[in-house]
């Protein structure tokens, strides 16, 4: 980011410390977590494209990642006899 002019920010992100009740809550709020990097890897990738060949794949790279993250999530989150 700094090679982009960037200042990269030193604050602490949002803590996830909610209480669940279930698995199934638990993983529910993962998927929001990562549907929200795929969000943010995509704006990333936005800013990248055609300045920085590098940032560019890895955000690319980082928006495949999350993306399987949330394929594997929802698989774990099916009921036994769905499809």
């Amino acid at each position: 980011m700094t090679s982009l002019g960037a200042k990269v920010s030193l604050g602490i992100g949002e803590l996830v410390g909610t209480h669940h009740a279930t698995v199934d809550e638990m993983m529910e709020e993962m998927l929001i977590h990562e549907r929200r990097g795929i969000e943010l890897y995509r704006r990333l990738l936005e800013i990248a494209e055609g300045r920085d060949v590098s940032l560019e794949e890895m955000a690319r790279q980082m928006v495949r990642n999350e993306e399987m993250h949330v394929a594997e999530i929802q698989k774990m989150l099916r009921r036994r006899g769905d499809a």
